[in-house]
């Protein structure tokens, strides 16, 4: 993406973590995964992935770690944007199964700590909750 592709995403109030922004998209597992950007502010990332036949487990339905896959890196979005953080923990509920359509992950602050940032992580399909997390940061004090 070019960077007017990227901040036509992205709030103002957050154009100056563009860069910090297009490392995150960089990663090599996102890429693979096709995680891509949906929107961003101070307040929320929006993060999806259009399912593909590689996506599929062997009983037809989105593999489990695809979902995992798009929480977790819209937890790393969220962390990241402003400072460096790295995930300590994430508890995830699977919903609903699916076979096809886009994932579409959002994040909600619920807690930053001196040491730790807490975020509510849910993904939908179709405006259905496909799966709802809890997932911890750990602040690594560096700022970007």
């Amino acid at each position: 993406m070019e960077d007017r592709d990227f901040l036509s995403r992205m709030t103002p109030d957050t154009h100056q973590h563009l860069d910090r922004i297009k490392d995150l998209y960089s990663a090599p597992f996102a890429r693979d995964l096709g995680v891509e950007i949906e929107s961003i502010s101070e307040d929320e990332i929006s993060l999806y992935v259009d399912i593909v036949p590689k996506h599929i487990n062997s009983r037809g339905f989105v593999h489990g770690a695809v979902i995992y896959g798009l929480t977790d890196h819209t937890l790393a979005f969220a962390a990241n944007m402003e400072e460096e953080a790295v995930g300590q923990n994430c508890n995830i509920t699977y919903h609903r199964p699916l076979k096809e359509g886009r994932l579409i992950s959002k994040s909600r602050i619920i807690n930053i700590s001196k040491s730790l940032k807490i975020y509510e992580i849910n993904t939908y399909c179709n405006g259905k909750l496909i799966s709802s997390s809890v997932c911890t940061a750990f602040r690594l004090g560096g700022k970007g």
